[in-house]
């Protein structure tokens, strides 16, 4: 390698010049692409700074990002709640935030066999279910 870099110091720059066009003009696209991806990576860090080359590499990250499953809302239901016994927690739940005098809100449970059943709660407040323990 030092004897080649002797011998090109030695070569006129019209020589050199001449080799260089030589090897570009048979350059296959490979090795055009590579030398240009080169070029440009180095461009890029010599005048980018490294907050810029690290948002860059985010981007390209939430680009291949899957999107979070949504999922709709739960559809609240309304049954007729009767109940004969006068429990001493009856008042406490029928007070719950939302709740409907002698009727219940209800969501539907999946069970594991694929039936589907309600599950009755005590009262709504915003998007949350309120489900009372009763004293006993």
């Amino acid at each position: 390698m030092i004897d080649t870099a002797i011998t090109a110091e030695d070569t006129p720059a019209h020589i050199q010049a001449s080799r260089a066009v030589s090897a570009v003009a048979n350059a296959s696209a490979r090795d055009i692409g590579r030398a240009t991806g080169k070029v440009a990576g180095n461009v890029a860090l010599a005048v980018a700074p490294g907050a810029a080359l690290s948002k860059a590499a985010a981007l390209r990250r939430l680009a291949i990002a899957r999107p979070r499953i949504t999922f709709d809302p739960p559809q609240i239901g309304w049954v007729k709640e009767t109940t004969k016994l006068k429990k001493p927690w009856k008042p406490y739940n029928d007070s719950a935030p939302g709740a409907r005098a002698g009727q219940a809100p209800t969501l539907m449970r999946t069970m594991p066999n694929g039936s589907k059943r309600p599950v009755k709660f005590d009262g709504i407040q915003g998007d949350y279910m309120v489900d009372r323990n009763g004293l006993s």
